[in-house]
């Protein structure tokens, strides 16, 4: 009985702990950074007018990317905006090669979009590496 009784606290402490986050978070107006980045490639076929090649291509790279991201969650703080830079510039450079210019601007601007929206962008910021 006792040993369910710490297991109730803890989870509870635990509970409240994160609620108390999730609200200084809002009252600090920092955007909390969402590391499951995954692209639709079906849409982004459909909106960049992909050929077969190039759908294999981007898709490799949007995995790629993902993943990489998503291993951003268990790097060091200081070290997460330059390899989160390292990510964006293998992904951009996977894109450039094998995308026209009309299609890279497009992509281009969905990779911003999309970074905002996750919170990713905040990352390039702090280590200076964002263009302003």
């Amino acid at each position: 009985m006792k040993k369910m009784i710490i297991a109730v606290a803890a989870i509870m402490m635990a509970a409240a702990n994160i609620n108390a986050q999730e609200k200084l978070d809002t009252v600090n107006n920092v955007t909390p950074i969402n590391y499951d980045f995954n692209i639709n490639m079906r849409s982004l076929s459909r909106y960049l007018n992909l050929s077969a090649d190039q759908m294999d291509v981007m898709g490799y790279a949007s995995d790629n990317f993902g993943y990489s991201v998503k291993r951003l969650e268990r790097t060091k703080v200081e070290k997460r905006g330059a390899r989160m830079q390292k990510a964006l510039n293998i992904n951009l450079a996977f894109a450039h090669k094998y995308l026209d210019e009309v299609q890279y601007r497009k992509y281009l601007a969905l990779m911003n979009n999309s970074l905002r929206n996750k919170g990713l962008d905040n990352l390039l910021k702090e280590e200076g590496l964002a263009s302003k």
